[in-house]
């Protein structure tokens, strides 16, 4: 029963640390927090509301976890029968578990495009920094990618604003169909996208790129066919990257692809479909 208590006494003191960050009485109180956790719990407060609804949704799946593991010890489970307890624990349990299905809601709902449905800038802020966590660990290599439909100001006044929304949602089912569960496709506002994309290097990423942009969004309209490009810059990620530089290099390069893009319709589409551009980042460490 020492281990037990032990391991009781180390997370519970670890959980109610962390979740002074969103109750704070720590610091209503002026009490002291226990030096380790001194640091966590000031990154914590720092956190936007957006980040901290978040991080709310890891801790109470991390208090479920426990509480389960500990109502299936038989010791435990007999130990607070014998105190009168074990109803009001498994009822916690089950209001957590409901706590659980809200927040992941809510999360869902404000790091959504209303839309796409895609992810949005909001959760850029929250998935960039873990994407920076990833490569600086080793477990995945990313590039970030700029999209950008191509003359949609033109559908829109041409055949309307629901006609061009109905183009931006085709483009983002592609951006669906393309990728994979480890990357990260969002809608950053209006006609723009970004996709973080789990891959080795913007040269080997560059064949998939071509796929992506190459053929056109295409949505029936009538008798006739709406047709679409989307300009396409990329640009890879390093460990010393902030969102902001690495969006700024990507929109550089997708840039410069929607002129040629534009030059190649314009000309009638003659000639290969232009390349999407690739801009290498420079380290500053080099």
């Amino acid at each position: 029963m020492d281990a037990i208590s032990e391991f009781l006494e180390k997370e519970a003191e670890r959980l109610r640390t962390c979740w002074t960050a969103f109750l704070s009485p720590f610091k209503d109180l002026k009490l002291p927090l226990p030096p380790i956790y001194a640091e966590e719990f000031s990154r914590a407060e720092k956190l936007s509301p957006e980040e901290k609804k978040h991080v709310l949704a890891s801790l109470l799946e991390e208090t479920r976890k426990i509480l389960s593991w500990l109502l299936a010890q038989k010791e435990i489970r007999e130990a607070i029968a014998v105190k009168g307890r074990l109803t009001d624990l498994e009822e916690i349990l089950t209001r957590i578990k409901e706590l659980e299905e809200q927040v992941y809601y809510l999360r869902e709902e404000l790091l959504r495009d209303e839309l796409t449905k895609l992810w949005n800038r909001r959760a850029l802020n929250i998935f960039f920094p873990e994407v920076l966590g990833k490569i600086a660990h080793g477990k995945e290599l990313y590039i970030m990618v700029f999209l950008d439909l191509c003359d949609l100001k033109r559908i829109n006044d041409f055949y309307g604003h629901n006609i061009g929304d109905r183009i931006i949602i085709q483009a983002a089912k592609r951006l669906r169909v393309f990728t994979k569960r480890v990357d990260v496709p969002a809608r950053i506002g209006g006609d723009e996208f970004i996709l973080l994309l789990a891959a080795h290097s913007l040269e080997r990423a560059e064949p998939f790129l071509k796929e992506l942009v190459s053929e056109p969004i295409r949505l029936p309209y009538k008798e006739a066919v709406i047709e679409a490009f989307l300009a396409c810059g990329a640009t890879d990620i390093l460990g010393e990257d902030t969102l902001e530089s690495c969006l700024h290099r990507a929109d550089l390069a997708m840039y410069r692809h929607k002129i040629q893009l534009k030059d190649w319709l314009k000309k009638g589409k003659k000639g290969a479909f232009p390349s999407p551009i690739l801009l290498r980042a420079l380290s500053k460490n080099l």
